[in-house]
Parts: C-alpha cells; structure tokens; sequence
C-alpha cells in the first residue's frame, strides 16, 4: 500500500531514504537515489508523491492520526486558559500542526475529521474545521499569514461556548432563550476571549467575530451586509456550517458529504459565497474521504483516497454479517461485487476502526 510524502528540502545531496511513486504506483526514484541538487527535488515534488507504507512504519514516519490527536488534546487545554494568559503562540503551533497534516496527506486529515471520535464535540467539530479551512485556503489568494489566520479562527470561533456546544450536541431538547442568547453573543465574545489573552492579529479576530455574518444579510450577531464580510470570515462560516452538517446529532442523523456540500452549491443554505463552494465542493468531491458506503457483496467500507480526476480507493471495514473486518481489506470499486451500492451514516456507536490501519500507516 502506497501513502504520501512529503520531501524536505534537508535531502538536497543526500540518498532517498524509501522508494518514490507517483499517484498511480509508478516508480520515480529507488530507495538510495542522490537528490543531486535543489533543482531535482523541485521536479520531485511538483506532483504528488508516495512512498511504501511498510517502509514510512519501519522509518518510525509518525502518522496524521497521531499528530491530530496531540493537536486535538492542546486545543481542549486552551480553553482553560484565564484571562491575561497569552495563548496565540499555543493557538499558532496548532495552525502549523493541522498545515503539515493536510499537506502531508489530505485524504487521512479529512477522515480523521469524518470518523475520529477521541474528543468532546465542540473539540472535534473546530478541528474539523480548521483542517476543511486549512484545505480550501490553500486554493484562495491568501498569503501565507492570512491563510494561517483562517485556521486559527476556525480553532477559536466558539471558545466562549464549547460547554454550552458539548451539551446541546448531546441533548434533544431545543435550546433556551437563556442558551440562544448565548449562541448570538458568542462570535463577539469569543473574539473578546482571544483580546484578553493577548491575540492582536485582526484578520484573526474579524473572522472569529464575523463567522456568523451572511453575504445575504440574514447572518448574526449584527446581520452585516456581504461587503462587509471579509473572505476570512465566509470560509471559516461556510466550513462551520459544512462540518456541523455532516456530523451526527441524537436529534437527526447526519447529511451526506456530497448532499451537505451541493445545497450549499445550489443556494439551499443562504448567504454563502458561491466561489467558496464551488470550491470547497470540488475540495470534497462526490465521495469525500472518511465516507462510508454499502457495496454490492453487502460490506461497509470506507473512502481513504479520492484524488482529482482518479479513482477512488476503498478499504472494507464491516462484513457483509454486520461484524467489524478484524483487518481493513482494500476493495475495488469498479469491479461488480463490490461497486458502490449507497452511502452510509457514520454511528459512533457502531463502526469504530483504526484510522491508521485503514490509511495504511499500520500493519
């Protein structure tokens, strides 16, 4: 099984320490193959590259799922921090963690976000929006600082409520004028949040206080019109709602990825800026991974690659009978037995799998 890499620009000189493939297993440079000069490992890394799973195991290569765990667990301790700590260094580490995992590989980023279950909601779903964010941004004229400003609002646009957040995710009951008061007020108070412990940077603290507002004027706290609205603040509000959308809830089950990210397209979901979507359609694609699907032998599996223009690559994971594959086992979804039949729904309770087992990144 192949995963991707990423080159560094430390190899310059140096011996290829794996294999190198393209995208569809062909062999670019053998294990042990100089990287002459700067010039070779820029041709290198103009495309996508992989390497063996089993050599990145042996090579103690850590995967995204390890990384995302940590980076999960830091922004749940942030939330503690009283006023006057200053938290935009600890904040900033988290942005440059979510960055390298989405671009050392997209796809298990992506499904960790769909599947992983470890931390509180209000945890997972900001995470979730930070690596669709991390991942749409990189397609938008933002420079570097501002793309870094998106992810950080993404973390923090519901600091000032994720116990409020946690416990509506695990209720049926509709909130009270007391809790929708407060999920009116919480754009600006997060953003007030971040002021008192010493975050400056004001792309940063628009987005986080805007993420609400809609080009349309129906947005909230302020109902500020679409000129208003800077591009920070629409991604970060059309990832929110994308990622809130596909998440389950015990009151509704969850919307399916390509179902959530066409009625934001077609304008079933008002005021979201319609380059955006298209965007972040393209972004998903019809089988985003980390979705689940029913195939033709009756198996559950999930989408683990779904590169552009490519096929997709899928891992069965619950058996025809119902019980969970005691190992992954990839399937071919253009042959007859095991098409793609339906989607569906992700239950928490239900499919639980080892993400680094159906990405590859353990044997």
């Amino acid at each position: 099984m192949l995963r991707p890499i990423q080159l560094g620009p430390d190899l310059v000189g140096k011996a290829l320490p794996w294999d190198v493939f393209d995208r569809h297993g062909v062999l670019l440079m053998a294990k042990g193959s100089p990287v002459i000069d700067a010039g070779m490992l820029a041709r290198l890394r103009s495309r996508p590259l992989y390497a063996r799973a089993d050599e990145l195991v042996a090579a103690g290569v850590p995967s995204p799922f390890e990384r995302l765990h940590e980076l999960a667990r830091a922004l749940g301790a942030l939330a503690t921090a009283p006023e006057g700590t200053a938290v935009g260094a600890e904040v900033e580490a988290i942005v440059a963690g979510i960055a390298g995992s989405v671009a050392a590989d997209p796809d298990a980023s992506l499904g960790w976000a769909a599947l992983d279950r470890e931390a509180p909601y209000s945890i997972r779903h900001a995470m979730a929006v930070a690596v669709v964010c991390e991942l749409v941004g990189r397609q938008l004229p933002l420079d570097a600082a501002e793309q870094r400003s998106v992810v950080a609002a993404a973390l923090t646009m519901n600091v000032s409520m994720q116990l409020l957040q946690d416990r509506l995710f695990a209720v049926r009951e509709a909130p009270t004028d007391a809790e929708r008061a407060e999920i009116t007020s919480h754009p600006h108070r997060s953003a007030a949040w971040l002021q008192a412990r010493g975050v400056l940077d004001a792309h940063w603290l628009e987005a986080v206080a805007d993420h609400h507002e809609r080009l349309d004027g129906s947005g909230y706290p302020q109902g500020k019109p679409g000129s208003a609205v800077g591009l920070a603040a629409r991604l970060v509000g059309l990832a929110d709602v994308y990622c809130a959308t596909v998440a389950e809830r015990l009151y509704r089950p969850p919307r399916l990825p390509a179902t959530a990210a066409n009625d934001i397209l077609l304008g079933r979901r008002r005021g979201f800026d319609p380059l955006l979507a298209g965007i972040l359609t393209r972004s998903m694609g019809g089988h985003p991974p980390g979705t689940l699907v029913r195939l033709a032998n009756g198996e559950v599996a999930v989408v683990t690659r779904n590169p552009p223009g490519g096929a997709i690559s899928l891992m069965a994971v619950v058996t025809a009978d119902g019980e969970v594959h005691p190992l992954p086992a990839p399937r071919d979804p253009s042959r007859l037995a095991t098409g793609i039949r339906s989607y569906v729904a992700f239950d928490p309770l239900r499919h639980h799998f080892d993400l680094d087992r159906v990405w590859g990144y353990r044997d």
